[in-house]
């Protein structure tokens, strides 16, 4: 934690009002009156679900699997107005996702933590970003919530809420039925995701003939409808074609109309452009916000463009090295970063203004999940480490020095093991302003002896120095 007693060398900055010499541990949120009881946490999960079947034998036994969900809704296809997010409380959305940690083991059959204790939501008509280095997990983290994980992965916790409702208790049969009709994925290589031997049109009326029941001119038709809305034209001459003969971008729409199929609620788009050229890019990606604003669809975009981000998305998470650094809203975290990451992130950016930096990379790499250490996992790169970035950093809500307290937003009440007590999503705080686990943020001066401080320190004492001119002491 910041040390008030340490005053911030020059050139630190300060968040408006920020007082050093103030307690920085102003309390806990108290969401405890929002807690379910036993028997209303039994009665809410007996709704809808069932006990989960054994984990496979590539897992360990009691591991709790992130699979399949609920029984669909009968759809008509008809689009759902959007609220708007601003006016949403969090756990309000579509998804609500608490503690997801997700394992596997090595080739010596060592259990490793891929991800570990994500805590987010998803909300309604919003366009949310997951980003971070590759090898950090975004695509990991999608994968689990539509119930694709990979062989050998398994999710030792996590409580995945939609629509007010769990899925990681279900049986695969019934997350089978979810999946593709409520939530579908949108995934990198179009190529893959479409079957060659098939035409656009046969892909498609199957799909829609599965999810809505419909028979064969019916589906036909709706085809057509979907080609249309996602600019793919002429819709009628493009169900006779095979993948093979459209171009990249039209293999994307194709994609992007199989995923809307099933008139889903939520829809993972995991590198929906990388593999198509800048014009094309931002087609999709006009796309997918007129998709989410029109059907109040709630869109997970995972992606390494920070640029992509701050254009199109409302909301952020930062990960790395399989944990969450920062959360919040996209002008605040991308404009004011207070983790370190995040902030060294942005600097690895090209700048066009006339006194702009040159893209500085971070030195080092991020730690595999075996290197992972027990403490911040960013330390052995961060400019701001400190001896206590030894033990792992608490997580507060952005913006303020409040820890958060319960397990529901992913973290312990101190003292109070409630890792098996829920909290219904509608329950949590209104005015979130996201999450941030870092010792140092960057709101508060550097701890003593790190690499930051060490620079501005020398930087002072640059400027005090007295400089020669022609010969002479130039003394102030």
């Amino acid at each position: 934690m910041i040390s008030p007693s340490q005053p911030p060398p020059p050139g630190s900055r300060r968040e408006p009002g920020f007082d050093p010499s103030a307690d920085l541990d102003l309390g806990i949120v108290d969401v405890e009156a929002h807690l379910l009881t036993e028997d209303q946490e039994v009665a809410r999960a007996a709704t809808a679900t069932e006990a989960n079947p054994a984990p496979d034998s590539q897992a360990p036994r009691g591991a709790a699997f992130v699979g399949p969900d609920s029984p669909p809704e009968s759809g008509s296809g008809q689009k759902r107005a959007a609220p708007s997010p601003a006016t949403q409380s969090i756990g309000e959305g579509v998804f609500g996702i608490r503690q997801l940690s997700l394992l596997t083991r090595d080739a010596s059959g060592v259990v490793q933590t891929l991800i570990d204790d994500i805590s987010f939501d998803l909300r309604r008509g919003e366009l949310m970003a997951l980003v971070g280095e590759s090898g950090a997990g975004k695509s990991l983290v999608g994968a689990a919530l539509m119930g694709l994980l990979p062989v050998g992965v398994w999710s030792s916790s996590g409580k995945l809420w939609f629509g007010g409702q769990r899925l990681d208790t279900l049986r695969p049969a019934a997350r089978a039925r979810l999946r593709g009709r409520r939530i579908a994925a949108i995934f990198q290589d179009a190529n893959a995701a479409l079957d060659p031997l098939f035409t656009v049109g046969d892909q498609l009326t199957e799909t829609l003939a599965h999810h809505h029941k419909l028979g064969r001119a019916a589906a036909r038709e709706r085809a057509i409808v979907l080609l249309g809305e996602v600019g793919l034209a002429p819709a009628e001459a493009r169900l006779a074609q095979y993948p093979h003969e459209l171009s990249g971008g039209q293999r994307q729409r194709v994609v992007i109309a199989l995923a809307l199929a099933g008139d889903p609620e939520v829809l993972i788009a995991d590198e929906p452009t990388s593999a198509l050229d800048v014009t094309l890019q931002a087609q999709i990606i006009d796309l997918l916000q007129r998709m989410a604003r029109e059907r109040g669809l709630g869109v997970l975009l995972i992606t390494h463009d920070l640029g992509l981000v701050a254009e199109v998305c409302q909301r952020v998470l930062v990960l790395y090295a399989g944990r969450m650094v920062e959360e919040g809203p996209v002008p605040e975290v991308l404009g004011r970063p207070l983790h370190p990451y995040t902030a060294a992130l942005l600097g690895t950016l090209p700048r066009l203004a006339a006194q702009a930096h040159l893209p500085r990379p971070i030195p080092g790499a991020m730690p595999s999940a075996a290197e992972r250490p027990t403490g911040c996992a960013f330390a052995a790169r961060c400019l701001r480490v400190g001896t206590e970035c030894a033990q792992r950093p608490e997580t507060l809500i952005r913006g303020t020095r409040q820890r958060i307290a319960v397990r529901a937003l992913g973290f312990d009440r101190p003292g109070e093991p409630s890792s098996n007590r829920l909290v219904a999503p509608s329950a949590l705080p209104t005015q979130w302003g996201g999450q941030l686990a870092c010792w140092h943020p960057l709101d508060g001066p550097p701890p003593a002896g790190s690499p930051e401080a060490a620079s501005a320190s020398a930087a002072a004492a640059a400027r005090r120095r007295p400089q020669r001119l022609g010969g002479a002491l130039d003394l102030p």
